[in-house]
Order: C-alpha cells, then structure tokens, then sequence
C-alpha cells in the first residue's frame, strides 16, 4: 500500500489513494484512524516487549495484550453522626462506608450528562446504621437501602438506576 499525504482545512490527512487512513486534525480535533465503515487496525506500543494496545477493526475488538491496567483505589468513608454523602460521575467507584447511625448516600440524576452506564458498589461496613441511596439529593427517589453489613451494586441506565443487593 502507497501512503500519500495532503493538507486539507489546515488538517494533514495520510490516505493510500482509496480512503483516508490517519487524520491529524487542525486545534483541539485530535486525531482521526480510518473512515467510518473503512476503518483500518491500530496498534500501539508499550516499552515492555510484546505489550501493546490493538484497535481490530476487521473484528471490532481492542486488545489490551500484556498492558496492566489499574482501577481507581476504593474509597473508605466514616460517619459517626450520619448524614449524607454525596457521589458525582467523577467518585470512587467503589466505596465502603460505615456508621454508627444511619445516613443517606446520594447518586447522580440518571439523565445527567456523563451518568448513563456509570456503576457504583456501596458496601455498608458498620454493624449498626443503614445506608439510604438516593437518586439526584437527599430527598430525591429511593433507590435501595443497605442494610448493616451489606453491599450492593448500582448501575444507571438513561432511564432510571438498577440495584443488586447482597450481604457481605
């Protein structure tokens, strides 16, 4: 394959004389790989032999081949009074929390932007109070309650939250 390049709208755009194959766009555009419909494989290399992230575009499949990838560090959280603790789109996603009395926890509105899909898992770690979660305020829809010592596992979908509830 013949690569050919061109500028384009301030774009430098690489094609191979059928279809554009790697787009570097002009300001804050980033950078485009392929057509819709055409797209072509990626592949990017890490300092480690043999680790590499792979876009198969023939398959639709990313590969994370020999890439250690980390997760956010659950957050532990302690109430002696109660209250109400507040999670956002940005939050831990994994939070244990404990008190001597019962509190409220507050999830995001399901319809606000960058909340579809989010999952939150609460684990209530006190032996006493029970947690309250809420949807959008304190006051807003109840969506479970988690009984001392139980966890659950909350999922938004655009319509409203979902909730599994297990004990620990």
């Amino acid at each position: 394959m013949a690569l050919h390049s061109r500028w384009s709208s301030g774009d430098l755009i690489f094609y191979d004389g059928t279809q554009d194959i790697f787009r570097i766009k002009n300001g804050t555009g980033g950078i485009v790989v392929g057509e819709d419909g055409e797209g072509v494989d990626l592949k990017f290399y890490g300092e480690t032999t043999g680790a590499y992230f792979h876009f198969d575009e023939s398959a639709d499949l990313i590969d994370f081949h020999n890439i250690k990838v980390t997760n956010q560090a659950p957050q532990e959280q302690t109430s002696a009074t109660g209250g109400t603790i507040t999670l956002t789109a940005a939050s831990n996603r994994i939070q244990f929390l404990s008190s001597t009395a019962s509190f409220r926890t507050v999830v995001p509105d399901s319809t606000d932007t960058g909340v579809p899909g989010i999952e939150f898992k609460i684990f209530n770690t006190s032996s006493t109070g029970d947690i309250a979660v809420h949807k959008g305020s304190s006051e807003g829809t109840l969506i479970a309650t988690i009984a001392k010592l139980e966890g659950a596992a909350l999922v938004s979908a655009s319509t409203g939250w979902r909730s599994i509830i297990g004990s620990t």
